[in-house]
């Protein structure tokens, strides 16, 4: 055995004689042939016989194989850690690709369409004029162009979101939530809408970002409550061991649990255009930031019966999130 071994050793038949009871050690020896072996020892005092000192027992048991098949699960599971953290490595590497040439494709395509909008609007206006089919073939291009504008426009708001540093500190909900009462001011207005808070919880988070993922929640609560009066959106929170559970529940038209799945998708939307407006990203974009900060998002509805979207944001920041000091 080797000088630190040794010293563990000697302590231990130090504490075998002047403590009671059995002990147990285990210890890598070598043997003559060199080859190392592992012993679990056990030992224990034995007094002795009027006359006769005390001694002790000593047990060895070879557990030389169990040992290397320890060591052996060990390396392997070393082994397999870097592997994944070497392919989870590569795949971020390729999203973060994709999602630059998404950014990119996205950001070059609204020139383009600029110009079909424009170009469309000059023949339809243009001398001698029209007729009534190429005024109609002219609007329908323009609002095509018009409505890809307004998608590329919120691939680019989620995309920024994805790219934008959090800055992560203690947010007070309430004080968040009635900033976005302010913004929703003109939605508000004319409408009988009773909009409720229980005590909502400091988290750490980024400011604006929580007031974006709110700005949403009560925004759609305002949108498919609409046709409620009054309508009542309640906003607020459980907590949990380890996470806060926030909630935004409305008394709106809600929807089919069927189709929970799509809620959260960039431009799934389960309800007709002409029935209410939007371009199916701001619950995509409510999970990317609540993503962001280690949490995760659902929701809950039944159809005619209102609806309840929920997120969490754990007590403690993601690993490597800045503190914003």
């Amino acid at each position: 055995m080797d000088s630190t071994e040794s010293r563990t050793f000697a302590l231990f038949l130090r504490r075998l004689t002047t403590e009671p009871g059995r002990r147990s050690l285990d210890l890598w020896l070598r043997g003559a042939d060199e080859r190392r072996l592992a012993v679990q020892m056990e030992g224990e005092a034995v007094p002795g016989a009027p006359g006769v000192p005390s001694h002790c027992r000593l047990t060895l048991t070879d557990i030389t194989l169990q040992r290397e098949a320890q060591e052996e699960v060990m390396r392997l599971n070393a082994s397999l850690e870097a592997q994944v953290e070497e392919r989870t490595r590569h795949i971020r590497e390729l999203s973060d690709e994709l999602e630059t040439f998404l950014y990119a494709a996205a950001h070059d395509l609204t020139t383009p369409l600029r110009h079909i909008r424009t170009f469309t609007s000059q023949l339809s206006a243009g001398p001698p004029g029209p007729s009534p089919e190429q005024v109609r073939c002219a609007e329908q291009v323009e609002q095509a162009a018009e409505h890809m504008e307004h998608q590329l426009r919120a691939l680019l708001t989620i995309f920024r979101i994805g790219r934008s540093r959090m800055r992560f500190q203690a947010v007070d909900l309430n004080r968040v939530l009635h900033e976005v009462r302010k913004d929703l001011a003109a939605d508000l207005r004319g409408r009988e809408v009773v909009l409720s808070a229980d005590g909502l919880p400091r988290v750490p988070g980024d400011s604006l970002a929580l007031q974006l993922v709110f700005s949403h929640l009560v925004g759609n609560a305002l949108k498919f409550s609409r046709t409620r009066c009054p309508a009542r959106i309640q906003v607020g929170a459980q907590e949990a061991d380890r996470e806060w559970l926030l909630y935004v529940r409305d008394n709106g038209v809600g929807f089919n649990m069927r189709q929970k799945d799509r809620l959260f998708g960039v431009f799934q939307r389960l309800h007709r255009d002409s029935d209410y407006e939007g371009m199916g990203v701001g619950l995509a974009l409510v999970r990317r930031i609540v993503n962001r900060h280690g949490g995760r998002v659902w929701a809950e509805g039944k159809v005619d019966q209102g609806a309840t979207f929920w997120f969490s944001v754990p007590k403690v920041p993601p690993t490597g999130a800045p503190d914003g000091r």
